[in-house]
């Protein structure tokens, strides 16, 4: 019996294809809104007196404080300077961009099928695939608008402490600051560019599912099409 078979080639093309657009597209919403930041002092509403003469170390923060989106990853991962999360999906996400993209360049020497072997497409599927989970899940918890306002929170204390905002001027100059986030940063530009990376990190995922579902059915139609005593996949 003929069975009707796609070449393993243009199958093996079209993953990779797939895969380097979808990792492209799931990076750019953090490449482009992850790293915003405004200084406090630039903030709408914002008077000078809001610092009170606030000194770090000796230092008046008034121009050097600033918040930014950056912290909403490092509050996901626990770390205590609200730029190190921004840096660590940087990495990253620069990573699987090189990992998906990096292999093209051989292919001025090599066809195809040299350089994405089954081997080497099998462990790095397996690369790639924990690597989109990951970005599914930062991006997931990233949705959540108390994560949201709880990092801007924590930004906020760090420079001034909890203890600053003991009047109720300054309470009041806090909860205009609160505001003014809203409107800056936005969340809901915020949420939807995480739901536009989750969309295509989850083509991804399963994009990869899809070919190892592939690759396990192809391997097995290989071997029992060998066998001369199938007849079922005998022409």
């Amino acid at each position: 019996m003929k069975i009707l078979k796609i070449p393993k080639y243009k199958i093996t093309i079209a993953y990779q294809l797939i895969m380097m657009i979808s990792i492209i597209l799931a990076s750019l919403p953090f490449f482009l809104i992850g790293g915003s930041k405004v200084f406090i002092k630039d903030m709408p509403g914002i008077e000078s007196y809001f610092f009170n003469e606030f000194q770090v170390n000796g230092v008046s923060i008034y121009k050097t404080a600033y918040l930014s989106t950056e912290g909403v990853y490092s509050s996901i991962f626990g770390f205590s300077n609200f730029t190190s999360g921004h840096t660590l999906m940087l990495y990253l996400t620069s990573f699987g961009i090189f990992f998906l993209w990096g292999p093209i360049g051989f292919l001025a020497w090599s066809p195809p099928s040299e350089v994405w072997t089954k081997k080497t497409l099998i462990w790095t599927s397996v690369v790639e695939f924990i690597l989109f989970i990951f970005l599914i899940v930062i991006y997931s918890i990233s949705l959540s608008g108390g994560c949201f306002n709880r990092t801007f929170n924590d930004q906020i204390f760090k420079y001034f402490g909890k203890d600053f905002f003991s009047t109720d001027e300054l309470q009041n100059q806090l909860q205009v600051l609160r505001e003014s986030i809203n409107q800056v940063f936005n969340y809901n530009s915020f949420a939807i560019s995480s739901a536009f990376a989750i969309v295509f990190a989850l083509i991804s995922a399963l994009t990869i599912i899809a070919w190892w579902i592939y690759t396990y059915l192809y391997t097995k139609f290989e071997k029992r099409s060998n066998n001369k005593n199938d007849v079922v996949y005998q022409g």
